[in-house]
């Protein structure tokens, strides 16, 4: 009798916690933070997992063609973390913690991101990213950008701190006459805020005073000074032209929330046959490369990206030369320049940009 007992007070509990469980999956209710430890960081780059609701953006206008009205639109605008549907798919499917779960439903590009996200922390973004080899990449980039053919609509993911568009503006007159509407994306909160901050405040970070141009330490005080870390997101502005002969002619800016990691969701929700070049710095980030072109990006789209020239630990790969990256890429992209970039004092490149356009029948090119 007192066996039977045990018994049914075990089963009686089983039966409690199967239900409790089950009642948390069908209410969706999104744990905090701190349920999750820190594993959340890595996942979504910082804050709270957002909502999968239905997007509350109005109905599309005029330059907002591009956003595919999706479920994976959160209410702020963003795209971020966009595989949440599939981690609740997970905790119905299974018994183990929520901390086990987010181990397991990493994507494979987890480490880079975690990397990524603390060397970020701090905010000195232009001290770090904007001179230097960098601010000659970004020259290089936008130099080739004017290259091509109408190139008005621009896409740029994983854009850490706006400083390749902030450069277009800057010193390429005859691009921002030309550029009708550039999206600036990222994954990272506290970087996209930086970028946010760099066009909201153009009229000192962009349209200033030519005989006193704002160093990057400049930028970076400003930053802190100005609140920088509670930057408007999304941010939709206009940039006026650079040019003093323009005709009044601007720039729309976007920056908003996107995580780049889950092809599926983002085929579904960004339309990129709006957009005649995409853009990246640092494709050395993203270990699904080749997918990500063949699955996202429209035959006949320009696709311009830095990668690099040297091994380190957030990176999934690098190129000794350009032979080796013609080896790589050549069978998704119609590859038109390659550029290395050496650092000074140094004879060997660093950083290589490339610029080519998307195949015609990729799947059958990969395939064979």
């Amino acid at each position: 009798m007192y066996l039977l007992s045990i018994k049914r007070v075990t089963a009686l509990l089983v039966c409690l916690v199967a239900c409790f469980s089950i009642a948390r999956v069908s209410l969706l209710v999104v744990p905090k933070t701190s349920d999750l430890g820190d594993d959340i960081s890595l996942w979504i780059g910082g804050g709270d997992v957002p909502s999968i609701k239905a997007s509350q953006n109005p109905a599309p206008r005029m330059h907002d063609e591009w956003r595919i009205q999706s479920k994976y639109w959160t209410s702020d605008g963003g795209l971020g973390p966009i595989a949440t549907q599939n981690w609740w798919t997970s905790v119905a499917a299974s018994s183990k913690s929520l901390r086990k779960i987010f181990r397991q439903t990493m994507h494979q590009n987890s480490k880079p991101r975690e990397w990524y996200e603390q060397s970020k922390a701090n905010q000195n973004l232009a001290k770090s990213f904007s001179g230097g080899l960098y601010g000659e990449r970004n020259r290089v980039m936008n130099h080739l950008i004017q290259t091509v053919s109408k190139a008005r609509r621009i896409f740029e993911f994983a854009g850490n701190g706006g400083f390749l568009p902030r450069q277009a503006f800057l010193s390429s007159p005859e691009l921002d006459n030309v550029v009708e509407h550039w999206v600036h994306s990222e994954f990272s909160r506290p970087v996209l805020q930086y970028a946010s901050f760099l066009f909201s405040n153009a009229a000192s970070t962009i349209h200033f005073d030519p005989r006193s141009p704002p160093s990057s330490s400049d930028l970076d005080n400003w930053f802190e000074q100005r609140n920088g870390t509670s930057s408007k997101l999304p941010l939709k502005v206009r940039i006026p032209d650079s040019n003093k002969h323009n005709n009044g002619s601007s720039t729309l800016v976007e920056v908003v929330q996107i995580d780049m990691s889950d092809m599926q969701v983002l085929k579904s929700s960004i339309n990129f046959a709006y957009f005649d070049l995409v853009a990246t710095i640092s494709f050395e980030h993203f270990g699904q490369d080749l997918e990500m072109i063949s699955t996202l990006f429209q035959p006949g789209t320009w696709f311009l990206f830095g990668v690099a020239a040297f091994p380190n630990r957030q990176h999934f790969r690098y190129f000794s030369n350009e032979q080796e990256i013609r080896d790589r890429y050549s069978p998704v992209l119609d590859i038109h320049t390659i550029k290395g970039l050496v650092r000074r004092k140094e004879t060997n490149p660093q950083k290589f940009v490339v610029l080519g356009k998307v195949r015609e029948n990729l799947s059958q090119r990969l395939h064979e």
